[in-house]
């Protein structure tokens, strides 16, 4: 499995730490590990890999799923 798992850049970590920080409920519970596979993770994006946005757009998108 861990191997499956996308690796973040250093923007991309920023963005993670900051969305834990910011809008997670429970910040030591959140599991930040996206598999590599994921559809969801930068639909509609080029390259989502370079994107910190796209990473910031997916778990924005998953809070909005449990919390509408």
């Amino acid at each position: 499995m861990a191997r499956d798992v996308l690796s973040f850049s250093p923007g991309q970590e920023r963005v993670v730490e900051y969305f834990r920080r910011n809008f997670v409920k429970d910040p030591e519970g959140f599991v930040a590990a996206i598999h590599g596979r994921c559809q969801m993770y930068g639909h509609g994006i080029d390259e989502p890999e370079r994107d910190p946005g796209a990473t910031f757009a997916y778990f924005d998108s998953g809070l909005k799923m449990l919390y509408p």
